[in-house]
């Protein structure tokens, strides 16, 4: 079992293997006959993007980056057939990526226009990702014995901890409205506004492992040559175990700031009335904020890292709590068509009250990485890719009863177009 020690070298680790995967491998067509089959197969897409078939597109540009994923101009090429079939988040990945590369300036504001459009769309828009995985109703607890204080008196007791396994889903789903507002939009700005349903959880036969969040979404975005920033309101009921468990509801900011070469700086805040089902001493605030970078490297990979930080409060203090963390996270295009994206979180848990029952800290602290890799050029059924994610999380706590561990191995379809 990794130490939360160990968070610092594994986003050392990160890092250094971003950067090999996206410079130090060139996958270009090593012979004439090689490269007269790239050309040939590019020259297919472009006709099929420029007939007005970007869906037709898409698989051989996909096709020919599976074992060149340093072909730039193909991967352009792909941006704009995800545009043109209104696959806004492939598109957006694939631009963001491209300004990294070596690429004329006049193409370079143009792939800058693109984002900007993207994030300024208008429309219908959906998306789903499911992912089938063991679900539990517990941790791998240190130790299901705790100590507790009565009157100066240390006195152990046996938590009653379910253990349920089931294979469940895990997804996220999500649906919404765009429309243009040209009354607050002008030259250098465009406005939008939006309205978005969403939900994400975990989905098992027995009620007990169920974990399932709604939620609604409304607000403006604003669209600039290089900035995009948005603000909304949302609100979110959460059940657990098939019961009404929490709902929240509040204020979202949101901005991103894109350079011409490939960095993009952004930040978001949540302010969110906490409103608990079962307690009302479990009834208060959380505020939330994040920021971070991220660049692409090599026209190929992502790298980035963020800080983030929430203030919870509740009516019971001793439910009270300060999170801080960093997040370090970075995606590459390897051959084969796969897509690694790797990240790694580390994260602090400080609580503001002591509980006068507990004997020792509660404070915790948090380590969890993620490996998901996706085969983006094998398009299974109505436009789904396949993508297998493992994750591993750590926390230990100043109580042992509350330290625990878990593995998990997700296999799943994320929908493209």
């Amino acid at each position: 079992m990794p130490s939360i020690g160990t968070g610092s070298a594994i986003g050392r680790w990160l890092v250094v293997m971003l950067v090999l995967l996206s410079g130090g491998v060139q996958a270009a067509p090593r012979t004439a006959q090689e490269a007269r089959a790239v050309d040939a197969a590019f020259l297919r897409g472009l006709a099929a993007l420029d007939g007005g078939a970007p869906r037709a597109a898409i698989p051989v540009f996909l096709g020919i980056l599976g074992p060149h994923p340093d072909l730039v101009r193909v991967r352009l090429e792909l941006g704009r057939a995800y545009f043109e079939d209104r696959q806004w988040s492939n598109a957006r990945r694939e631009f963001l990526l491209v300004l990294s590369a070596d690429i004329p300036r006049p193409v370079r504001a143009n792939v800058l226009a693109y984002i900007r459009a993207i994030d300024s769309r208008r429309g219908f828009d959906w998306d789903i990702s499911l992912a089938l995985t063991e679900l539990r109703s517990g941790e791998n607890y240190r130790t299901d014995t705790i100590d507790l204080n009565f009157g100066g008196i240390a006195l152990p007791f046996t938590l009653n901890r379910t253990d349920d396994r089931e294979l469940g889903l895990t997804f996220s789903a999500s649906a919404g409205l765009r429309a243009d507002l040209p009354t607050l939009s002008g030259p250098g700005i465009a406005t939008t506004a939006f309205g978005e349903a969403f939900s994400f959880g975990d989905y098992a036969r027995t009620p007990s492992l169920r974990d399932i969040s709604y939620g609604l979404r409304a607000g403006l975005r604003f669209s600039a040559p290089r900035t995009t920033s948005s603000v909304a309101v949302v609100a979110t009921r959460r059940e657990v175990a098939a019961e009404h468990f929490e709902d929240r509801a509040g204020l979202e900011l949101a901005a991103e700031r894109r350079s011409p070469g490939g960095l993009s700086v952004f930040g978001s805040a949540q302010v969110l009335d906490v409103d608990n089902a079962f307690t009302d001493t479990l009834d208060g605030s959380s505020v939330f904020a994040e920021a971070g970078l991220r660049r692409s490297i090599g026209g190929r990979a992502v790298i980035g890292a963020a800080l983030f930080g929430e203030a919870r409060r509740a009516d019971l203090d001793f439910e009270s709590y300060d999170r801080v963390g960093l997040r370090v996270f970075g995606s590459v295009e390897a051959r084969f068509g796969l897509s690694i994206r790797p990240s790694v979180t580390w994260a602090r848990t400080h609580y503001i009250t002591p509980n006068p029952l507990f004997i020792g800290s509660r404070d915790e602290r948090e380590l969890t990485g993620r490996l998901r890799v996706e085969k983006t050029d094998l398009i299974l059924g109505d436009g789904f890719s396949p993508f297998i994610e493992l994750e591993a999380n750590e926390v230990q706590s100043g109580i042992d009863a509350f330290s625990y561990w878990s593995r998990g191995v997700s296999v799943g379809l994320r929908r493209v177009f």
